[in-house]
Formats: C-alpha cells, sequence, structure tokens
C-alpha cells in the first residue's frame, strides 16, 4: 500500500483536530501514535519519553508492541537504536534491526515481528524529550522520504509531547499544600515606548509570583457544578476555534501555541481537582483559583526554566475559565478591554496573549527586549514599559490608559480624559484607514533613485509590504518562527514559510537572514542558554555554526524556496572572514544534499554578510572580495561601536546612531562595497531618520530596507533631499567630532 504524502503526514489541522477528542494525557500520545503509524503504512509506532531525573527512555505509547509494555520498558541513555538516536540527536534508518550492533532485543513485547526499524528523537529547543519509533517487518521497508517525513512529525509534536511529560510528571511527583507603596489617582506614569498607539482598558496582572487578587463579588459567577462544567466545555471550544484561526492568520508563528492550554484543560488531574472541591462546597471560581495557584507553585519551584515558563499558560487558562463562569453578561473568555501588567513577557505569551485581544501591554523595567518590541509593532499593538514604582501599586480591574505617543500610562484617568483618549483612537484609526500615498519608484528631489524595501517579522507584514509598493524585502528576520514556539520548526515547516514569502514577491528580491537568536533576542531561557553575558556569548551566526544541523535545516529550507523566485541569504553578526568561510562551506554541503534528495533548489545562492560589530568593519573588504553583497544593522553596529545596551534605560541615552564613530564605520563599509563591486545596503532602524538619510544619501547609499509601515514616510523625506548637498555634508559630517556638532550641522541641510 502507497504511503501517504508529506503534506498529509504533516498537517497542523490533524494534530490539533486529536485535541477535539475527550482523552486524557495517555489517551492523547494512543492517538498520535495511531495516527503516525496509519499515515506511514508501518506495522509498529512507538513514543519513548525521557526521565528527566534518571535519563532512561521510557516506552510511553505504542501501537504494534504489547500495550502491557507501555511504562515498563526501560532503555537506558545510548540503549539500543532508540537510545542511539537521542544520543547521537539524528535520526537512525536501519534496514535490519536484529543485525544491528545497537540492536536491543527485549523479551515479551512482541518485537521479534519486526526488522526494518527508524528512530527519529523528539527535541524541543535544546531539550531532549525523547524518540518516535517505526518498525516493519519487511527488510529496508524506509526510505530517506520516510525520514524526512518523521523528522517533520517529530519537530511538530515536540511542543505537544513536552507539555504531556510536564503533565505526567505533576501528576507523579504532586505534593499540594493548600510593600507596596500607595500612589494617589489618577496617576500618569512615565513610561518608555516600544510600539506606538493608545490603549484603553482594565488591568489584568500577569506576573508569574504568587500574587493573589481578590475576587471582587463571588456572586458575579456561577456557583454550581453545572455551571463549572459549562465553563470548562465552553473554554475547551475557544481554545480549539482560536487556534485554527492562528493556523489560518499566523500560520509561520501560530503553531500549535494553544497546545498546552488545551493539554492542561483535558488533563483528568488538573480540572478534576476542581471538581473535587466543588463537591466539598468550594465555589467553582475558588476551586480554579486555588488548583491554578497550587500547580503554579509547583510549576516555580522547578529547576527546567522550560516548566518554570508553562505559570504563565496555566494562569492564562484559569483567567478564560473565571471569565466564562462569569454571569455578567457573555464573554468570550480572552482579554477583551484589558491591558496585560507585567514584569516579565515572552515572545510567546506576548503572541498568545496578543491573539486573545488584549488591548495592550504594560512591562516593567526592561522585560521589553527587541523581540517583544518588535513583536507588538508587527501585531499593531501597544507596548510600553516602565522604571516607575507606580507599576507595582497597580491591581486586576483597575482603569488604565496607555499613552504610546506621549509614553505615558494614566492610572483610573478622570472620566473627561477617559473620553479624550477615546477620541483620539477614533481620529488615528480613521487616519490609519486613509490610503497612504506612495509612489511606484522612490527618488530623491534630484531624481537619483532609492531602492526602498521592506523589514518583515511575520508573515502578516508581507501584505502592509505589498500596500506600501516595496521594492523587495531587504531584511526577513527567520527567528520569530523559533522564538514564538519556543522550538526548532522542521526543515519542511520552515520551507513552507520562506516559499510563501517568494510567492508573494514574485519580481521582487528576497533577503533571508539566517537565525540570529541571542543577547536580547530571546532564547536564553532554554536549557544550557544561561549566559553571563549574552551579547558577547552564543548568538546569531555562532549560535548556528555550534548547532550546525539546525543550521543545514534553515539554509536547505531557504535553498529550497529559492527555486520560486529571486532570493539572497545574509549571514548576522559575522565578526571574521574565517566565520563567513566556514558558514560557506556548510552552504555548500547543503547544495550537494539537495542534488542527491533531487530537489528543486537555488543552486548559486547570493550569500551576503550582515555588518554589525567592529571587527567586520575592519574587514570589511576582506569580506567584500568573498560575499556576494554587504547590509549593515545600525541597530547592533551602534549598540557594538559605542559599547551601550540599547535596551538599558540607565544608558539608553548614550546610544546614538549619528555618533561619529558610527558614521565613520558606515562610510568604510560602503568604501569596501564600491572596491569590489558589491552592493551595500542599509536595514537598521536609524535609516527611517531623516537625519541619518541625509548621510546615507550622501554617500551613495540607494538600498535601504525599514519597517514596512515606515515606507511612505521615508519616501517622503527622500523626496525632499537632493542628493548632491548630501554628499558635500557627508563629507563635512565624517570630519566632525562629535555627536553634538553632527546634529547642530545636520539642522542646516
Amino acid at each position: 500500500m502507497q504511503k501517504n504524502n508529506l503534506e498529509l503526514i504533516c498537517s497542523i489541522s490533524e494534530l490539533v483536530s486529536l485535541f477535539e477528542k475527550k482523552t486524557n494525557i495517555q489517551g492523547f500520545l494512543q492517538e498520535v501514535v495511531q495516527l503516525v503509524a496509519e499515515h506511514m503504512r508501518t506495522d509498529a509506532c512507538s513514543i519513548f519519553l525521557r526521565d528527566v531525573e534518571t535519563e532512561d527512555l521510557i516506552l510511553s505509547a505504542t501501537t504494534g508492541l504489547s500495550a502491557k509494555a507501555i511504562g515498563k520498558v526501560k532503555l537506558a541513555p545510548g540503549e539500543g537504536v532508540t537510545g542511539q538516536a537521542l544520543k547521537k540527536l539524528t535520526p537512525i534508518n536501519v534496514p535490519d534491526g536484529p543485525k544491528d550492533p545497537h540492536f536491543k532485543f527485549i523479551p515479551g513485547i512482541m518485537e521479534e515481528r519486526y526488522t526494518a526499524t527508524l528512530a527519529v528523537p523528539i527535541v524541543h529547543g535544546l531539550n531532549r524529550i525523547g524518540v518516535i519509533l517505526l518498525q516493519h517487518s519487511v527488510v529496508g521497508y524506509f526510505d530517506d522520504k520516510d525520514t524526512r517525513a518523521l523528522k517533520t512529525i517529530a519537530s511538530q509534536l515536540a511542543t505537544l509531547l513536552e507539555n504531556a511529560k510536564l503533565l505526567m510528571e505533576l501528576r507523579k511527583n504532586k505534593k499540594i499544600k493548600y510593600v507596596q507603596q500607595s500612589f494617589k489617582r489618577p496617576y500618569s506614569m512615565p513610561c518608555s515606548t516600544e510600539s506606538r498607539g493608545i490603549s484603553i482598558g482594565t488591568a489584568v496582572v500577569v506576573d508569574r509570583e504568587q500574587k493573589e487578587q481578590p475576587l471582587s463579588d463571588l456572586n458575579q459567577y456561577g456557583h454550581s457544578l453545572e455551571d463549572f462544567l459549562k465553563a470548562l466545555e465552553k473554554t475547551e471550544c475557544q481554545l480549539e476555534e482560536l487556534q485554527k484561526g492562528l493556523e489560518e492568520k499566523l500560520s509561520d508563528i501560530g503553531s500549535l501555541i494553544f497546545g498546552s492550554h488545551l493539554l492542561m484543560l483535558k488533563d483528568e488531574a488538573f480540572s478534576g481537582s476542581m471538581i473535587k472541591l466543588i463537591h466539598q462546597g468550594v465555589f467553582p471560581v475558588i476551586a480554579i483559583k486555588r488548583v491554578v495557584s497550587e500547580y503554579s507553585k509547583l510549576l516555580t519551584e522547578s529547576q527546567n526554566p522550560i516548566i518554570q515558563e508553562k505559570v504563565q499558560d496555566l494562569k492564562d487558562l484559569g483567567h478564560r475559565l473565571i471569565r466564562n463562569l462569569s454571569l455578567l453578561g457573555e464573554s468570550e473568555g480572552d482579554y477583551t478591554g484589558q491591558i496585560v501588567v507585567s514584569e516579565e513577557l515572552l515572545p510567546s505569551e506576548l503572541a498568545k496573549l496578543a491573539a486573545q485581544h488584549a488591548e495592550g501591554f504594560l512591562i516593567y523595567g526592561s522585560g521589553a527586549t527587541t523581540h517583544i518590541s518588535i513583536l507588538a509593532r508587527s501585531l499593531e499593538i501597544p507596548l510600553v514599559h516602565t522604571k516607575d514604582a507606580a507599576f507595582f501599586s497597580i491591581q486586576d480591574g483597575e482603569i488604565l490608559v496607555i499613552d504610546g505617543y506621549q509614553a505615558a500610562t494614566i492610572i483610573q484617568p478622570a472620566s473627561n480624559s477617559i473620553r479624550k483618549y477615546y477620541d483620539l483612537i477614533t481620529t488615528h484609526k480613521s487616519e490609519k484607514e486613509k490610503p497612504a500615498k506612495v509612489n511606484q519608484e522612490t527618488r530623491t528631489r534630484d531624481g537619483k533613485n532609492i531602492i526602498l524595501q521592506a523589514n518583515i517579522n511575520l508573515l502578516s507584514d508581507l501584505a502592509i509590504a505589498k500596500t506600501n509598493l516595496a521594492q523587495g524585502i531587504g531584511l526577513y528576520r527567520s527567528e520569530f518562527p523559533f522564538i514564538i514556539r519556543n522550538t526548532f520548526p522542521s526543515e519542511e515547516e520552515q520551507y513552507h514559510i520562506y516559499a510563501h514569502i517568494v510567492r508573494e514577491m514574485p519580481k521582487e528580491e528576497v533577503v533571508f537572514r539566517t537565525l540570529d537568536i541571542g543577547g536580547d533576542k530571546v532564547f536564553s531561557h532554554l536549557p544550557g542558554f544561561q549566559e553571563a553575558n549574552p551579547f558577547l556569548g552564543l548568538r546569531a551566526i555562532r549560535f548556528s555554526l555550534k548547532n550546525r544541523e539546525i543550521f543545514k535545516d534553515q539554509i536547505k529550507a531557504m535553498l529550497r524556496a529559492g527555486a520560486l523566485g529571486k532570493i539572497k541569504i545574509m549571514l548576522p553578526l559575522i565578526s571574521s572572514l574565517d566565520e563567513f568561510l566556514e558558514a560557506q562551506e556548510i552552504f555548500s554541503h547543503c547544495i550537494l544534499e539537495l542534488e542527491e534528495e533531487k530537489a528543486s533548489f537555488c543552486c548559486e545562492p547570493e550569500l551576503g554578510v550582515m555588518i554589525e560589530i567592529p571587527s567586520a568593519v575592519l574587514q570589511a573588504e576582506e569580506l567584500a572580495r568573498q560575499a556576494d553583497f554587504l547590509s549593515i544593522g545600525t541597530n547592533d553596529l551602534t549598540q557594538y561601536l559605542l559599547g551601550v545596551d540599547r535596551t538599558n534605560q540607565d544608558v539608553s541615552n548614550l546610544y546614538n546612531p549619528l555618533h561619529p564613530a558610527v558614521l565613520r564605520s558606515i562610510r568604510i563599509v560602503k568604501k569596501a562595497g564600491e572596491k569590489f563591486n558589491k552592493p551595500v545596503s542599509i536595514c537598521g532602524e536609524a535609516a527611517a531618520e531623516r537625519e541619518m538619510l541625509i548621510f546615507l544619501i550622501g554617500i551613495d547609499i540607494n538600498i535601504i530596507s525599514v519597517d514596512p509601515r515606515l515606507i511612505p514616510k521615508v519616501q517622503k523625506e527622500i523626496s525632499g533631499i537632493d542628493s548632491q548637498r548630501a554628499a558635500g555634508f557627508a563629507e563635512d559630517l565624517l570630519l566632525l567630532n562629535t555627536t553634538k556638532e553632527i546634529k547642530e550641522h545636520l539642522k542646516g541641510f
């Protein structure tokens, strides 16, 4: 019988549909192995999960082996073909298992019927979850296509299985035990704006610490077991619909991001504990809060940062259950009409809360990382952060106004202020709905052509880029599907994302930047990824070169997408020619592998370098000689040249792209490109500012990439700049020695 194609096997909708069945965790695992076995047309499929304490692999679900072996069969680290797959973190395809030197025969589980064996490790981020194992009676039954398909399945299941494993551990180890300064209201709290806009709503505090917020009135909530069961059912339906909607609207980051919510909701121990308390006479809303608090405490006490991260998922689920239990009119159970107040927020958490219609975000201190800020802007939701101690006085239910234009948050504003802000929201909305005036080409006042491209973060940014007539994608930040899912998408999943981008821009150039994580760009919460100085640590190209399998999956996916259009691939944070040459060699290996796989791909990709650190500036000529193009990332270049953490409010005033060292470095890179006839582009935020545009145009940089929403503004600024006059100004600026002198001189343009 013919095996099903990869598209069917990897269908996200099928995995989501598993949640629609009433099942416990063990039932879910059984559904997984049966579904995979059916699509792969194999005799047996099993899942082994790794025990965190002993590191043994434990048979947790199977079809084809004896069901009595579940939970009893254990493999020591590296034991058997299965153990070797996890130890080496690579798929192992054995045509005839009993003849393999690593084969371990386990009597009594009916394994003697099978010969062909295919074992694929399941990895969540850098965390080893377990192994998915296929077996068949025909020798050599599994081929390379099967391996590739099973790798994709393992990648998609990684987050779900991590959550399932977490709930199983909680059940096994469950040991449940049953100075704030006041500020006069209204209070205007100074903030820093990360994503502009105005939002009005009631506060909902979502910190991971156990800060119990009192319930205002128990009579606002259903009192009976029937009320609770209705809220439980309503919550499940909402989450399933929400997940399906995300798969359609945000397919690049929406993959199963509500998986842990659904698994927790269906866990009999979790909801069962609430039902037991209700039977004992506890009000349903109190039962929900108590069980959520107990589980949150267990998660918080864990030494595993991945498990700690689930605290917000748990509280999010409790919030939805309580809102659905409310008797005050129809509720969608989400964050409509609410502003999220949090000391810390991960990109995955922001995506989940934004998808549930949160009105805005207020973060404390430096909790707003670069990727949080970028994501909020792409999702067009206001986000500010503050260092004001009044933050800690905010209580659930207080009215907040976030003013992302004036960089302030007002706590309990007066009624006339609220009306004023509602009027402003209406005004901004009507202005936003007016089509921006944008021309097909971007030219300076004296007619010089400038190629104006878009920096995109999510697939949803493409529509804005096209509406604003972007002349290509100058930077696609490929890390968002990684950081939102908190795991590594498979080659196949990445290919579909990259192919979508290329298809949407069929006549334009698309520049893919390889994975840029580390520093303030979240993944530091993963096991083994905590660093004393992350900005100088394992980030960007360094991470990719150290994790070659992850890097190769990404390269191959990009090259395959390149068969559909015009692409370039850019390497971030290159610090030396050695790194570029090492990456170039890996590209060559990927091309050979794709040729062997007979895949359609771009066989001669343009490979470029992102100039972001001083050593790259000093080696600009050597890099220009070898690379196909250079792109200057002004954000990191400014940060590393000046030694300023741009996310640190205490030194943010020192972060200035108009610093003489930054301008001179940009000029050095441009000269290097000219010497070897290689294009030089700019893709940092500074390129959207008029002062920097004068300098860039003055030194003859004519490829500029900015946030797609800023294209009309930047095009208008460029149209008012005379390139000949800018050239003279640029020469003057390069001779000045202080930022103050540079700014004063630019006032005369």
